[in-house]
């Protein structure tokens, strides 16, 4: 199976707002009814889906300082919503506030390519 890129510019990968982009895409590839193979979330929310389509694996990350979104009210959460829901998720908890340390956007492109 062909994984087709969601359309995410160069320009966008530095950006703040990128995270809301990326959900927003996701919601319109779900919308045209193509499921997904695998999901990365770096320090989710929330999850509030309004249909579910297959089971993608999911790659979550958050880390245990995040003043923006707290990790005991959101991937502590969720995570365990996901695994109960027979989803297959690898999850990273590291040192950290609200980003994406390197070494954790290498393992997640690792996860997903692999």
């Amino acid at each position: 199976m062909g994984v087709r890129p969601l359309d995410i510019g160069y320009q966008e990968a530095g950006d703040n707002g990128l995270l809301r982009r990326c959900l927003l895409r996701l919601l319109a590839w779900n919308n045209e009814r193509r499921s997904l193979h695998a999901l990365i979330a770096f320090s989710p929310g929330f999850m509030a889906p309004a249909t579910r389509r297959g089971k993608p694996q999911v790659f979550v990350s958050h880390g245990t300082r995040d003043g923006v979104l707290p990790i005991e009210r959101c991937s502590r959460r969720i995570v365990p919503q996901l695994d109960h829901a027979g989803y297959r998720v690898r999850y990273r908890e590291f040192e950290g506030g609200h980003v994406v340390p390197p070494e954790i956007g290498h393992r997640a492109v690792r996860w997903f390519v692999a």
